[in-house]
């Protein structure tokens, strides 16, 4: 959208610039959200529900009318993971190698990640195409992650 010969991105956020000059999103324009199938989602309530695990920081969901799901996306909060591994008496290292490995393995949905999600009206698949292929494929990620994790980073400290 142009005004004045400004560019701006409209995301239905409500932001302030800080005094650093940095845009900050502080909340939503609209925050209920009906889905495809036309259950109502409060946007809101499911990052709150995020919120409440100590191991979570900064959860955004978001939503298209046009969809049947919702989407999360969740930073891990390093201290209290860091902490948990320290309690166990294991090396943080393959811990954090393991949710990366845990994170990849978005083959079994179309609501694990947004390309599955892409592809799937253009592609005409179906969610049993995505079990289909994606539960061997995980299974053989995940196999291969549990060999190779420990090899490459121990877990003794």
């Amino acid at each position: 959208m142009d005004a004045d010969g400004t560019r701006y991105f409209c995301t239905g956020d409500i932001g302030q610039v800080s005094k650093k000059g940095c845009v900050q999103i502080i909340d939503r324009k609209k925050d209920l959200v009906k889905l495809q199938q036309g259950e109502y989602v409060a946007l809101s309530k499911v990052e709150n529900v995020l919120k409440t695990s100590q191991y979570t920081a900064l959860p955004m969901v978001y939503a298209l009318s046009s969809m049947s799901y919702c989407i999360a996306l969740i930073c891990p909060n390093e201290g209290p993971l860091m902490k948990l591994a320290a309690s166990l008496g294991v090396s943080p290292e393959p811990m954090v190698m393991a949710v990366v490995a845990g994170s990849s393995l978005a083959f079994l949905s179309p609501v694990a990640h947004q390309a599955n999600a892409m592809v799937m009206g253009p592609g005409g698949y179906r969610y049993r195409d995505f079990l289909r292929v994606g539960a061997p494929l995980a299974l053989l990620t995940g196999t291969v992650a549990t060999i190779a994790i420990p090899i490459w980073w121990p877990f003794a400290l």
